[in-house]
């Protein structure tokens, strides 16, 4: 019984309802404070409350109140109050453009309403196959495929191009029945490079039924040879597809296929800059799939300083949006072993579950005679970010050369398993380790545990059971804790 009790005093801790010396009451405390009464009590009226009262004291801080905005959005829908969800989302469009994570997120809720999108909100492509700037298409391919963050209008579409770069048509052009996706069957042809065209500045009949059309995006690829060899697409062709997707707010990812990792990024391939940055690093914004975890991450650059590579490590950080460090990878200066030569580097992470929303930052403690530089693109996307966790602003140079590598859920039943990507008795740990810790890099672990997904909260609901389940007790989480 005295357990119980126990156990039951630290779930109250990790929920972070109690501030106590693990939690600083803060603006950010707040809103978790909000998310647990959203999320785990049901209690949507507290909900609203705490974010209103966040908004009334963030008001010099636009992060936390977009994201205040956002979640009263969030719980109108519950509260079955569209029209007033639409009302909030719309005023986070409006008065928190600049606010981009926010914003991704909004956009998204108000698709599914289908009400209250502001003035000149426009359908986003989310997805495309064959993916952009592929030289390895198989020519067996039948079609080609575009995907939207919204319903559209059925049987309006532009497919665009022409001559020799426009593939063989081999049947008739459809939406599926969501109309969010559309078909274009094709006959395609080996070694051959391929211009296709979404809308174009002539041509925008890929709309919503309110007329608002997509941007021109171009889905520019080419097929194997007759010996199955990738076929090499023209530079000018690359650089001039990659300008005009760059203006379109496309999401996008490379070699998507069937749960094994893929690459995403935000940068074009081509170095236009390189930085080393003394006293902060270098950060990307991504968005992954629900049930996602992190399995790498791809760094373009090359190491200064002497000849031999310092006996340190450099940090990459998995982070939140609220620039938070969620985990923290060490790796070995060496990685990075000839000076001066410049190439991708692959750095293998611990599989680490993955928020829907995160920012890889990386950080060489660079010095006159140490580190690394990190080569940018020409076109920024909005989503890199200089500084380190905790700390970051805007980089508007262009994006940085770093990508991640995740790998994601293929099925349902492979969902189900990653939406909980860590068993019950180690999720239990980690809250527990993170009540009994001091350390600030705990705290903001317990709180992505909580934000991690549905299968999570459930199992929030069940610790008795777990805990009787697993026989885990207070004293074998408290001897394995630290700081405590």
């Amino acid at each position: 019984m005295r357990i119980s009790k126990q156990l039951m005093i630290l779930i109250g801790l990790l929920a972070v309802i109690t501030a106590g010396d693990c939690f600083a009451k803060s603006i950010s405390v707040q809103i978790r404070e909000g998310i647990y009464k959203e999320q785990m009590e049901g209690d949507i009226d507290g909900a609203i409350a705490i974010y209103q009262k966040v908004i009334e004291t963030a008001a010099v801080n636009k992060r936390y109140a977009a994201e205040a905005n956002y979640r009263i959005g969030l719980c109108m829908i519950k509260k079955g109050d569209k029209a007033r969800a639409a009302q909030y989302f719309n005023k986070v469009m409006q008065d928190f453009a600049d606010q981009k994570t926010v914003v991704l997120k909004t956009k998204k809720e108000l698709s599914k309403l289908g009400v209250g999108e502001i003035p000149g909100d426009v359908p986003v492509i989310v997805g495309t196959s064959p993916e952009p700037f592929a030289n390895d298409i198989s020519p067996d391919l039948n079609k080609i495929t575009v995907t939207f963050d919204r319903k559209m209008m059925d049987g309006s579409w532009s497919w665009t191009g022409g001559g020799d770069t426009y593939p063989q048509t081999a049947g008739k052009i459809h939406y599926d029945a969501s109309r969010t996706k559309c078909t274009l069957p094709v006959k395609l042809k080996p070694g051959k490079v391929y211009w296709v065209g979404i809308n174009s500045p002539s041509n925008k009949n890929f709309k919503t039924p309110d007329r608002k059309a997509a941007k021109w995006y171009i889905i520019l690829f080419a097929t194997k040879n007759a010996q199955g060899n990738p076929t090499p697409i023209p530079a000018d062709m690359l650089e001039r597809a990659k300008t005009i997707n760059a203006r379109s707010g496309a999401s996008t990812t490379k070699k998507a296929s069937n749960g094994k990792p893929i690459e995403l990024l935000h940068d074009d391939g081509k170095s236009a800059g390189k930085w080393s940055l003394a006293g902060g690093g270098h950060a990307v914004r991504f968005t992954a799939a629900a049930g996602s975890t992190l399995e790498g991450v791809r760094i373009y650059g090359s190491r200064y300083g002497d000849a031999k590579a310092p006996n340190e490590d450099f940090s990459v950080w998995l982070c939140d949006t609220g620039y938070n460090p969620i985990e923290e990878f060490k790796f070995p200066y060496s990685k990075f072993a000839k000076r001066g030569y410049l190439n991708w580097v692959n750095l293998k992470t611990a599989s680490t579950a993955l928020p829907d929303e995160f920012i890889i930052c990386v950080g060489f403690d660079a010095e006159q005679r140490k580190g690394v530089y990190v080569h940018h693109d020409g076109q920024s996307s909005g989503n890199s970010l200089s500084g380190l966790p905790r700390e970051m602003e805007a980089f508007d140079k262009g994006d940085w050369m770093i990508r991640a590598i995740i790998k994601t859920a293929t099925s349902a039943a492979d969902s189900e398993t990653n939406n909980s990507q860590i068993s019950p008795q180690a999720t239990v740990e980690a809250f527990l380790k993170a009540v009994l810790s001091k350390s600030h890099t705990e705290s903001r672990k317990a709180k992505f545990y909580i934000d991690a997904g549905s299968a999570l909260i459930h199992q929030l609901k069940a610790f008795p059971k777990i805990i009787k389940d697993q026989k885990l007790t207070i004293e074998s989480v408290r001897s394995d804790s630290t700081g405590a």
